[in-house]
């Protein structure tokens, strides 16, 4: 039963890169109208875990796309991204990534109707015995439903998804009081906190 059970979760990843691999010059060709491929790769994914979700990027200076595989934040998934992602084939036309990735260029976060400036973004931090608990502060932020979640979109993008899952603890979120700026650090100083934080972890 356990070595059937194996066999099953092993040729889920199989099956998707062979379906991927006949059609990844369909998603290299990829426009903004082409809607119901994008919905097709999503079901497929779904098939490996229910949880799993994806982004493909432009195509980059290497004349390639990366394909991003996604456990939309959930740490039960993060197994099948990573096995997923191991047993991908090579691509001529395309990267294959696990997990969100950081976006250390960016200078505002896009979420929904919502922008925010980096430069309006500040934090502070506690240490736990495994994980860094967050105290968000952005300015003009609102407690409303287009800001719920906000957060981690903006760990996403600073730190990347499997940062953020693995590391981070609590998070809170709340509008910049401008008069205790000081006493904050830049939300840009966070991947190096988290980076020295994972080596004191050994």
């Amino acid at each position: 039963m356990k070595f059937n059970y194996f066999l099953t979760k092993k040729n889920k990843y199989k099956d998707f890169w062979e379906w991927f691999k006949s059609e990844s010059n369909n998603y290299y060709k990829l426009n903004n109208n082409d809607i119901s491929i994008l919905h097709k790769l999503k079901a497929k994914l779904e098939k490996v875990n229910d949880c799993l979700t994806f982004e493909i990027s432009g195509v980059l200076k290497n004349n390639k796309r990366n394909l991003v595989i996604s456990a939309d934040g959930i740490q039960a998934a993060f197994p099948d991204v990573i096995s997923l992602v191991e047993q991908a084939p090579k691509f001529d036309n395309f990267k294959i990534i696990a997990f969100r990735q950081a976006k250390p260029s960016i200078e505002e976060i896009i979420y929904g109707m919502v922008k925010i400036p980096l430069d309006s973004i500040f934090f502070s931090y506690e240490k736990n015995e495994e994980t860094i608990d967050l105290v968000i502060n952005i300015r003009n932020y609102e407690e409303s439903e287009e800001w719920n979640g906000i957060s981690y979109i903006i760990l996403d993008h600073i730190i990347g998804e499997y940062n953020t899952e693995t590391i981070i603890g609590y998070v809170e979120e709340k509008k910049l009081n401008e008069f205790n700026i000081q006493k904050l650090y830049r939300i840009n100083e966070l991947p190096k906190i988290i980076e020295k934080y994972k080596m004191e972890l050994g």
